[in-house]
């Protein structure tokens, strides 16, 4: 009997996930099968795949010289000041300094001129592989990307992302430019769905829209508000108390919710190909130049 109670919980489970991929058929899938997903350059075209530093001005424009057309940028805020009381935006992942540069402490802890004088690291916490590339402002980093004729996807970390933050940030957008001619060039993603909401609240205060995207370690339904679920493609660091990594019915489920797919951070060319077997909509990887000859071999 319990055989066949076993027996009859793996047909339904079969049955479940049939369902799920027939109900992927809608207009959310933009892409052909034998396409390649959207790439995302995560934090540039940095070491060990080029000589950059990651989320450096070199890094991004690396990646666009490699093929890429979105580069991915980590946004942190720096003390506060007299004009910013949230502090200032710079481009940097972690919040402290110690991975990616000589320095040590908090990013927050510093001033944002002090910050811009860090030099970066080519190769994260070796202090010998110091460059002569900085900490880029979000200004910069806006102004060179945009240079380029890129696109970019800031990630916010602050959790809560305070008013006086938000606004900086529309307020940098709007000051850089560039809707009118390529409207959506800046997009967000975020762990926090609160931050996301309060980042399209400020840019649509200034008359304008972001797209923006909610980043999970483990598949859950999407946040109101996101195109787009970015999921873990490896399991989470042991730190972080999430449920498994992305699947394949996790893909169905999300396309037949009407919500994009897309994983973070695959580096070979065996996990592309499995993620476009499912029907990934983006990828977020580190190796750029790979996944641009990659997806031209697959033409």
């Amino acid at each position: 009997m319990l055989a066949l109670l076993a027996l009859s919980a793996a047909a339904a489970a079969v049955a479940l996930a049939v369902a799920v991929a027939s109900a992927v058929r809608s207009p959310i899938r933009a892409r052909a099968a034998s396409s390649c997903p959207a790439l995302v350059a995560h934090r540039g075209y940095a070491y060990p795949y080029s000589t950059q530093p990651e989320n450096s001005l070199g890094a991004f424009a690396a990646a666009f010289r490699a093929g890429a057309k979105v580069v991915k940028a980590d946004v942190q805020f720096s003390a506060p000041s007299p004009g910013n009381p949230g502090g200032d935006a710079v481009i940097i992942h972690d919040t402290t300094v110690n991975r990616m540069t000589t320095w040590r402490g908090a990013v927050d802890r510093y001033q944002v001129g002090t910050l811009i004088r860090m030099r970066l690291l080519e190769k994260p916490g070796v202090d010998s592989s110091v460059t002569s590339q900085h900490i880029p402002t979000l200004d910069q980093a806006l102004t060179a990307i945009k240079a380029d004729r890129g696109r970019v996807m800031l990630e916010i970390h602050a959790d809560p992302l305070t008013a006086p933050q938000a606004h900086l940030i529309a307020s940098e957008l709007v000051k850089v430019g560039g809707w009118s001619t390529s409207p959506g060039w800046v997009s967000f993603n975020s762990f926090w769905p609160a931050s996301l909401a309060a980042i399209r609240a400020a840019v649509a205060a200034t008359g304008h829209t972001v797209v923006t995207q909610l980043l999970t370690w483990s598949y859950t339904p999407n946040a109101a508000g996101n195109r787009l679920e970015d999921v873990a493609y490896a399991q989470a660091p042991a730190s972080v108390k999430a449920g498994p990594p992305l699947t394949a019915a996790e893909v169905a489920a999300m396309h037949a919710a009407k919500v994009k797919a897309g994983a973070f951070t695959p580096d070979s060319r065996a996990e592309w190909s499995r993620l476009a077997s499912w029907e990934v909509d983006q990828i977020t990887t580190d190796d750029a130049g790979g996944y641009v000859a990659w997806c031209k071999a697959r033409a």
